[in-house]
């Protein structure tokens, strides 16, 4: 949880503190649980839902790009100040780039103007939806789920490959879709 944004933490956590019990001071142990919990699992509507209204600093039900851009920046310019102290190269995405690769895998109905309604109402959005808010403020779980999801494309394509782990069945079916997949999508 220590690479969520401080923006995403203090504008968030005390604007979803102030709409829905009233005080913005401090965070009692119930709140950081259900912060906890929510930020280990983004794929339940109910952590959607937490991060969402934690992300919607004006309570208005809507995440604009200007509102997201503001949580995004912060996010950039620590990755900016850690990459200073550090010998490494760390490629960033500027809030245009991310935007996009965020926005064209969750698919909102209107990508100015993002509701909750868009990460929850098909269940592949449930996974989406926790990349998306990862993206945003969460950068060392963005990138873990993204190194995951190139390994697991890799064993898949090894596998599929080399023969390995899959039965004749699974090579057959593997082909089939592909070759399926290639004929349908080709324009």
């Amino acid at each position: 949880m220590y690479l969520v944004g401080e923006k995403a933490l203090t504008d968030g956590v005390q604007g979803f503190r102030s709409r829905h019990s009233g005080t913005s001071t401090g965070l009692n142990f119930s709140d950081f649980i259900y912060l906890f919990i929510s930020d280990i699992d983004k794929t339940t509507t109910v952590s959607l839902r937490y991060w969402f209204r934690c992300y919607d600093l004006d309570g208005n039900g809507v995440l604009t790009q200007c509102m997201l851009e503001r949580i995004y920046k912060n996010q950039y310019d620590r990755l900016i100040v850690a990459n200073k102290d550090s010998n490494g190269r760390i490629d960033l995405f500027n809030f245009n780039q991310m935007m996009h690769l965020l926005l064209d895998k969750l698919n909102p109905a209107n990508r100015q103007a993002i509701t909750i309604d868009d990460f929850i109402t098909y269940p592949d959005q449930l996974l989406d939806g926790g990349h998306f808010f990862n993206g945003l403020g969460n950068m060392g779980r963005y990138v873990l789920h993204e190194d995951r999801s190139l390994l697991d494309r890799k064993t898949r394509q090894e596998a599929f490959l080399t023969g390995n782990g899959l039965s004749d069945w699974d090579r057959f079916a593997m082909i089939t879709y592909t070759q399926y997949a290639r004929s349908t999508f080709s324009c």
